[in-house]
């Protein structure tokens, strides 16, 4: 509602403009300064020596995977928001993995810098120890080169495989990437000499002679070099524009949407905010139908967000198990998330959750969404959420058709189509128990309107 209300009378080009300007500061009580999440008070080194997580290390990642639901739920920040997980899947790393311990730092690197460039986000976090454990950087020498993380870098990472690269390419990555490593005693990335490939590079027009060196810093410059052009490659500004597009529009967006966006990304040296600006100003992008459910997490947090839910426990009271913060319903919404199979960062693949809309599309996955908006519209999940935020412009209907249109405004902005209308009016309508004191009747018709309003097709698309 309060997104409606900011987007009344603007275009919406200077709003997301100014979305994409600066970081608003966060309101909610986990959010806000004063977060109770450690994770986000510490950096990397005081997290991993924390005696709260030294021997769990896997709280660190559960943390995180708390925090981001919250973000998505609370966050003064939606368009960013929507960056951020975009780019959590594009270069992805598990939830759980040899560097569990790094998760939630690896969420700070996207977050500190979805508002600039990819190729500067991707060298950071090609670098990152979360991924040079999660692809095998530790393990890639100049004696023993592991491939892992260069096929994926051309392959899902950058210029893709319709660039036409080489099994050579793949080699001369993992060259330029060995000997680089972790260290968790000065708790940065360094570059081994003893253990990197000395020697001329070729990779998709990147050359570099990669003369014998002994200072860690020139490695890892080189390698970022190399990153750094494989980024700003026209195949690669496609291959963005198209995965952004799909996130945002549709599977098949347009040649003609696709070349705007690739010419902004050429234009800006790979601006995050500028290609999406150039998305949501194009014309396909308020043409285009909807046609893509929302995620599992999406729907979750729309609905939230919709009804005007809060995490039913007391927020400003923070409640620690051996230092570790501990919500109980916020558990029980992980949970959920993991049942319907989007529990954030939690996909094992380096290809990060799917774009594709068959891949949400199932009549399983649909059943899920619809019982759990229904049961949060109708309060029946007590010891998750309160209440929902039924106010005196929903509650003052005059009548059944007066409240759905009521309940569809502020759900969708718009009217519901007339045979939705009328076969939402007579559910209610039969349903209409008279014997009930007025607040009591108003109170229980409205959550049914909710309910039957979000079993539409308008409101589990996005």
């Amino acid at each position: 509602m309060e997104t409606l209300k900011q987007l009344t009378g603007k275009n919406l080009s200077l709003w997301l403009s100014g979305e994409l300007s600066e970081v608003k500061p966060e309101q909610h009580p986990l959010l806000n300064g004063k977060t109770a999440f450690l994770t986000q008070r510490l950096n990397l080194q005081q997290t991993f020596q924390h005696p709260n997580f030294r021997r769990q290390t896997q709280n660190i990642s559960e943390e995180a995977a708390a925090f981001t639901t919250i973000k998505r739920f609370y966050s003064t920040n939606q368009v960013l928001e929507t960056l951020v997980e975009f780019m959590s899947d594009y270069v992805p790393v598990p939830l759980y993995s040899p560097a569990d311990w790094a998760r939630a730092d690896y969420d700070k690197v996207i977050r500190n810098n979805v508002l600039g460039t990819y190729p500067k986000l991707l060298a950071q976090l090609s670098l990152h120890p979360a991924m040079l454990y999660f692809l095998n950087g530790q393990t890639n020498t100049a004696v023993q080169p592991n491939e892992n993380f260069g096929r994926e870098l051309l392959e899902l990472f950058s210029i893709t495989p319709e660039a036409g690269y080489s099994e050579k390419d793949v080699l001369n990555v993992a060259r330029m990437m060995s000997g680089i490593s972790f260290s968790l005693i000065d708790f940065q990335t360094r570059a081994t000499p003893s253990e990197h490939f000395f020697g001329r590079i070729s990779v998709q027009g990147f050359t570099h002679a990669n003369a014998r060196t002994s200072d860690s810093k020139v490695i890892l410059g080189r390698a970022q070099q190399m990153i750094n052009h494989l980024a700003k490659q026209p195949a690669t500004a496609e291959a963005f524009s198209i995965r952004m597009a799909r996130r945002y529009l549709n599977d098949d967006p347009s040649p003609d949407l696709i070349q705007a966006m690739k010419s902004t990304y050429i234009k800006t040296s790979g601006s995050i905010p500028g290609v999406l600006t150039t998305l949501v100003a194009h014309p396909d992008f308020l043409a285009t139908p909807t046609v893509k459910v929302k995620r599992p997490a999406e729907h979750l947090a729309s609905t939230v967000r919709a009804l005007g839910l809060e995490i039913s426990e007391n927020l400003l009271e923070d409640k620690f198990e051996n230092g570790v913060l501990v919500i109980d319903a916020l558990k029980l919404v992980l949970a959920i998330l993991n049942q319907q199979g989007h529990l954030p960062f939690d996909w094992d693949t380096p290809d990060g959750f799917p774009e594709h809309a068959s891949a949400w599309s199932t009549f399983g996955g649909q059943i899920q969404r619809w019982n759990m908006s229904t049961k949060l519209s109708q309060h029946n999940l007590k010891n998750i959420f309160s209440e929902p935020d039924l106010d005196r412009e929903i509650l003052g209907y005059s009548t059944m058709d007066d409240l759905v249109t009521r309940v569809s405004r502020r759900l969708l902005s718009s009217p519901l189509r007339a045979f939705d209308q009328k076969e939402i009016v007579g559910l209610l309508t039969k349903n209409l128990n008279k014997q009930l004191p007025d607040q009591q009747l108003r109170e229980r018709m409205s959550r049914m309107a909710f309910a039957l309003v979000m079993a539409t097709e308008e409101w589990n698309l996005r």
